[in-house]
């Protein structure tokens, strides 16, 4: 690979007016010199998407834009890889901001690494209140399960990243990403896992590779979010079951034990009062994580989280409400999708 290997910066979007003009222009003014081609995989956008790039590529001709029939991220990603010609691979995303030198640093750290695949941390940013509380829920054990990828300090191999930085040829040796099912939307995670096997250590995070991105903006968006993640991560175990993190079933294993108890407190012991305190008890934890986390960042809030207007932040008590419910949100929804997906497989296994 050369000093400064091409790079292919690929985009698998769909309905993306709002962020794809200002991430594609990022690009192209990005401190790295050797970035080549900005391929868009577009899964049949009906806003104005489609328009846009058809502006941005006649402006531009290392913009291009191809179809992604799926409309999966997956099947984009693998759509992009069949034709990107960069020696290098750069995954990118429609609701994040890039660090001006985001691919120059992605290239030195893969370079100094000799990772398959290097990223910085996810960095939770927001425009509106409602996403406020999310990203402060990543700061909290109930909203990353201690993932290295979602700590912005750490420096290390890790199970999985956020997006990516890949060797093309080693994208194409190992068939791309797969696409499990149709609500599968885990590929990052069992890609990453195919990696590790490949190379011990091959997946890296460093914190001078820097990502900004905007999360979901309501609690039923971000339901539905966790809930598509919940039953991919079953699915994902099923195909390296030696890889699993502890952390992707323990919201799963403690909602049970939970529910399991209620059941059993209902029909045997206190009618439900136990129960009842155990409910409390667990709203009453993830208030304390909301309002910790809340208070922890306050003086920060708007340099570290911030990027919408200044008179719609909302203010301490409105963070803290919004996280706990973004908190309480992720858990059950995970939950709720890791069990759906087990009872799937109970009955394809009877």
């Amino acid at each position: 690979m050369a000093s400064l290997p091409t790079v292919t910066i690929a985009l698998p979007v769909l309905n993306e007016q709002d962020y794809i003009e200002d991430v594609v222009k990022g690009f192209l003014n990005n401190s790295y010199k050797n970035i080549i081609e900005i391929i868009v995989a577009d899964g049949g956008s009906t806003d104005k998407t489609r328009e846009i790039m058809g502006r941005l590529s006649a402006e531009d001709r290392r913009v291009i834009m191809i179809d992604n029939p799926a409309k999966k991220q997956a099947a984009g990603m693998n759509e992009i890889i069949k034709i990107a010609k960069g020696e290098l691979l750069v995954r990118a995303d429609g609701h994040s901001d890039y660090d001006t030198n985001y691919v120059q640093n992605c290239v030195e750290v893969m370079q100094q690494s000799n990772a398959l695949n290097v990223s910085g941390s996810q960095r939770h940013v927001a425009k509106v209140p409602f996403q406020s509380g999310v990203a402060l829920a990543s700061r909290t054990w109930f909203g990353n399960g201690g993932a290295h990828y979602k700590n912005p300090e750490y420096e290390g191999p890790s199970d999985t990243v956020f997006l990516g930085c890949f060797k093309t040829e080693v994208l194409r040796e190992i068939g791309g990403y797969k696409l499990l099912s149709n609500d599968y939307v885990n590929e990052d995670a069992e890609l990453n896992a195919r990696l590790n096997k490949l190379k011990p250590g091959g997946v890296y995070v460093s914190p001078k590779i820097k990502v900004w991105y905007y999360p979901r903006t309501s609690a039923s968006s971000l339901w539905k979010q966790y809930y598509f993640y919940g039953k991919s991560r079953k699915m994902t175990q099923k195909l390296h079951p030696g890889n699993a993190p502890f952390r992707s079933k323990l919201p799963f294993l403690a909602v049970s034990l939970a529910l399991i108890f209620i059941v059993l407190d209902i029909l045997i012991f206190t009618s439900g009062e136990l129960g009842g305190l155990l409910v409390l008890v667990a709203l009453l934890v993830t208030l304390i994580a909301a309002a910790t986390v809340s208070i922890k960042f306050n003086k920060s809030f708007r340099e570290a989280f911030w990027r919408g207007e200044e008179r719609q932040m909302p203010g301490l008590a409105a963070r803290i409400f919004y996280t706990w419910v973004s908190i309480n949100t992720i858990v059950l929804a995970h939950s709720a999708g890791r069990f759906v997906q087990q009872i799937k497989h109970l009955f394809r296994s009877a």
